[in-house]
């Protein structure tokens, strides 16, 4: 399947390296593109431009020439499989819609990370999260809502999505957090918090119960109305 390999070391140039594996790339040329949106922030958003260098080579270990069509797209010289595409990401955005990292944590989306393969974006795929070796980073732990497959103790390692729209869909966290669990409507729900600054768990629990239940009954009231033709 597809793979994302994210090395989180550099965290002092705040880059993420990240090695994308294309198993079966298309016969005329793969093409590859970052989305200029994010799901839930309907704004044109230009991520492409924090990609810092970019390079592809085939199963030999030959450079292959890429072509950029636009400013978020790019097109492989056709090659056979699996091809390697080696990439690093610019990360020094405190929003919640792109990326970050920096020694007190890491933080992304996938629309910010994941390079789509046009044409194979509904296929599985794979993220593999690597810890920085360093210090500042020893008590870092993983938050996502990404399926597990096999990771260690703080989570770190390799997940898998049913489709890369699947994994833009599941943001990342990768930090020293504290985690509050708490479940409405029989649905389990998590709380990471990075600061260490005091706060009420049972509110804070609180609160966002009632938000949650509101929009469970929301969506599924929907979801029946849709469902019987109204």
């Amino acid at each position: 399947m597809i793979t994302y390999q994210i090395d989180c070391q550099d965290i002092f140039h705040h880059e993420y390296e990240v090695k994308l594996t294309i198993p079966s790339p298309a016969a005329q040329g793969q093409r590859l593109q970052l989305p200029a949106w994010i799901p839930g922030s309907y704004m044109v958003r230009d991520f492409a431009k924090n990609i810092t260098a970019l390079r592809a080579t085939d199963a030999q270990g030959n450079e292959l020439t890429l072509t950029k069509l636009d400013k978020q797209s790019w097109q492989l010289a056709p090659a056979k499989g699996p091809l390697t595409v080696v990439y690093r990401v610019y990360a020094l955005d405190y929003s919640v819609r792109s990326a970050y990292l920096a020694s007190d944590a890491g933080f992304f989306n996938g629309t910010s990370l994941y390079l789509q393969v046009v044409g194979q974006d509904h296929e599985r795929c794979q993220i593999e999260l690597i810890k920085p070796a360093i210090s500042q980073c020893e008590h870092w732990q993983v938050a996502t809502g990404l399926p597990i497959h096999t990771t260690d103790d703080g989570g770190f390692g390799v997940y898998r999505a049913n489709s890369w729209w699947d994994a833009i869909d599941c943001p990342v966290l990768l930090a020293n957090y504290t985690r509050v669990d708490f479940s409405v409507a029989g649905q389990p729900f998590s709380i990471a918090l990075v600061d260490d600054l005091p706060f009420d768990a049972q509110r804070l629990k609180d609160d966002l119960s009632k938000i949650c239940a509101h929009h469970i009954q929301l969506f599924g009231a929907l979801s029946l109305l849709s469902t019987t033709g109204f």
